[in-house]
Formats: structure tokens, C-alpha cells, sequence
């Protein structure tokens, strides 16, 4: 199961539908030989792409991003 989490990468915005059609692949692998097992695989995956979905969605601040406030001596602070 590792195995198949680190073999598809999921990019924020690209290749999303390269993804689906790997979990759809396995699907079509899996779902003769072990139906309980793909049952909790495919709940997983729907959750674990719900997921990447959403966080694609949200706005991340960086650090670096953040204006500064003011320097002191050679130590810039940051907000």
C-alpha cells in the first residue's frame, strides 16, 4: 500500500487526471481479487484526494511572502 501512495504524485493543478486514472487501473486489479480490501483502498483514496482538492483550494502564506515591519542590527523582523 506504501508502495502505491509514493508511486502516484498528486500536483496541485497538473496531472490530477493522470492520478485518477491510476486509482481506476488498480481498481479494476484489485476489485476481483480482494473486494473487502478495495472497499477500505477506494474509501481511502477518495478521502486522500478529497483532501489534496482542498488544500489545492486554500491560500498559503509563505514567510518569505510576509512585508517587513522593521530591522534590528543585521536581524530583519518579519510579521
Amino acid at each position: 500500500m506504501q508502495c502505491v501512495f509514493h508511486g502516484i504524485r498528486f500536483k496541485v493543478n497538473k496531472d490530477w487526471l493522470s492520478g485518477i486514472d491510476s486509482l481506476l487501473f488498480l481498481y479494476t486489479l484489485s476489485f476481483f481479487a480482494f473486494p473487502i480490501f478495495f472497499c477500505y483502498f477506494s474509501l481511502s483514496s477518495s478521502l486522500l484526494s478529497c483532501a489534496f482538492s482542498t488544500l489545492s483550494t486554500k491560500n498559503i502564506i509563505f514567510a518569505a511572502d510576509l512585508p517587513y515591519i522593521g530591522t534590528t542590527g543585521n536581524t530583519s523582523i518579519k510579521l
